[in-house]
């Protein structure tokens, strides 16, 4: 059961490798929307961190910088490997950076409710990268799981290629040793 698994998953990645995407044929990740909206997200969470002020507020604004960044930053490192399967997980990483922004806007709302900044217009910001970010990510997996279903099968089986699959007849598997039945004695 376990070999199975093992054997779609990378069926599912050796087809989305191959498949010719249109994703990178665009001149770098500047051009990807979600990493546009990330990157004016990051700007003003930067910009309203150095105006808020107040007692126990500098830990939540430094994680509050570090998650905005690390959306930002996951996107244009997934990008930039060229890789659909290391882009849905590093976008993966940026969907959680992002939602965890937004809940740090909303932490900040609660303690600081008289900051001088924008915090509806900061929180609509990143919940707009949420949406974003997921919605590429869903739209890649969607993608690749598109060419599983009309590449089907990429190759020959192992018995069709002549090389044993490490069972014998009858359907047990070969003991370590490579003879007889695992657990057969004598």
């Amino acid at each position: 059961m376990g070999l199975r698994r093992f054997t779609t998953i990378r069926v599912v990645l050796v087809c989305a490798r191959q498949v010719p995407s249109l994703l990178w044929a665009m001149r770098d990740h500047h051009s990807l929307i979600a990493w546009q909206r990330s990157h004016e997200f990051v700007l003003a969470v930067f910009r309203d961190a150095l105006r808020v002020n107040g007692p126990g507020l500098w830990p939540v604004l430094d994680q509050l910088r570090r998650a905005a960044l690390s959306i930002q930053l996951n996107i244009a490192e997934g990008y930039a490997l060229h890789s659909r399967a290391l882009f849905i997980r590093h976008l993966r990483i940026a969907s959680g950076s992002a939602v965890e922004a937004v809940d740090l806007v909303e932490l900040l709302a609660e303690l600081a409710p008289k900051a001088p900044i924008d915090l509806k217009a900061l929180h609509e910001k990143g919940r707009e990268c949420c949406r974003l970010v997921l919605g590429l990510k869903r739209r890649l997996v969607q993608l690749a799981t598109t060419t599983v279903v009309r590449r089907g099968n990429v190759g020959p089986s192992r018995a069709a290629q002549g090389k044993p699959d490490g069972r014998i007849p009858g359907g047990a598997p070969r003991s370590p040793s490579g003879e007889g039945r695992a657990g057969d004695q004598g």
